[in-house]
């Protein structure tokens, strides 16, 4: 099945695809990160499912990625790489499924790894369920500033895979975790580009809404955390796209089962977590319409009021002198 045209900016291969189509395409986006993507792309070819096709997608690097993948994998009939303008993951990964071939996708973060068996037990988990269109498995999250176990444990996963379940629990499923079949985005689309942020939790409700999911129960990836920060931006970003995809999809929940109140924490969780990030850069006006948000949504939860009369009390602007919230905002969050 073919999926949606590319856009307006084609990727450029510099390894051609060949022969027949494999069974499994692997999409791997990468932006100046050569130094670790050599080891995620080991980790596919060592798998103990040999029916793949690698596709390395170059999003604008500027470090030598480029003849890194010549130099160490051009000898691979497996590896594709292509390059496009820098646009972010969610068009590197279209990009990726566009020039895939495979009857099953999967996705591998450029700083991430497999273990060996990953795709075999997903695919045979597929086989035996045609109803499912996506399986994704647990991960074990290393690095950062904490050890944190795997990422079922840090969800609190107990195997709810009904929309409700994947919402309550903030989706279980990573990126990385996941295979699906290439016919369900042709039903449903492919990430959706305008997201900055939380594109994968978007595809995911609208995979969930159409299609059953099925789950392996073991840690079959290495999330490796890095100790960089995000930048106060790049928060405000995160949670403005958290926002938008709760408002986006708030009806379709409600027709799926999920109850008010969890939307309605979803919604009031955003809009609070935009405030505090909108306050910390120092964008008042924004902040006190949040602010205001998350309490006309959670009306126990007094201090989004108290923040909205505090900085409506000065019409706080940019250029108010009123103190910045610090990254760790008082009272919690």
């Amino acid at each position: 099945m073919s999926l949606p045209p590319s856009g307006p900016e084609p990727a450029t291969p510099l390894l051609s695809a060949g022969g027949p189509p494999p069974r499994v395409s692997v999409i791997i986006p990468t932006y100046n990160r050569s130094t670790l993507l050599c080891e995620a792309v080991d980790s596919v070819l060592a798998q103990t499912f040999g029916d793949l096709e690698i596709l390395v997608v170059d999003d604008g690097s500027t470090d030598d990625t480029k003849a890194i993948v010549a130099a160490r994998f051009g000898g691979s009939p497996a590896v594709r790489y292509l390059r496009r303008e820098n646009a972010g993951p969610a068009a590197a990964r279209n990009t990726g499924l566009r020039a895939s071939r495979g009857e099953l996708i999967a996705f591998l973060d450029s700083d991430d790894l497999w273990e060996k068996d990953k795709l075999r037990l997903q695919v045979a988990q597929l086989d035996e369920h045609p109803e499912a269109a996506l399986s994704f498995c647990d991960a074990r999250i290393e690095g950062g500033r904490r050890d944190r176990g795997t990422r079922f444990e840090s969800k609190r996963f107990q195997g709810d895979t009904t929309m409700r379940g994947i919402v309550e629990w903030n989706f279980p499923m990573c990126t990385p975790s996941v295979v699906v079949r290439r016919s369900a985005l042709g039903v449903v689309g492919l990430f959706d580009e305008s997201f900055a942020c939380q594109e994968d939790w978007d595809l995911w409700i609208r995979i969930r809404a159409v299609y059953p999911i099925v789950y392996v129960n073991r840690p079959l990836l290495v999330i490796r955390r890095r100790e960089d920060n995000l930048s106060r931006n790049r928060i405000a970003e995160k949670w403005r796209a958290a926002l938008r995809l709760w408002q986006k999809h708030a009806d379709l929940l409600r027709r799926l089962g999920c109850p008010e109140d969890l939307i309605r924490r979803k919604l009031a969780h955003a809009h609070k977590k935009t405030a505090q990030a909108s306050h910390t850069l120092g964008d008042y006006p924004q902040a006190r319409s949040h602010y205001l948000s998350w309490w006309r949504l959670r009306p126990l939860q007094v201090r989004g009021l108290a923040w909205w009369a505090i900085l409506s009390l000065s019409r706080g602007s940019r250029h108010d002198r009123l103190p910045r919230r610090s990254a760790s905002p008082p009272g919690g969050v």
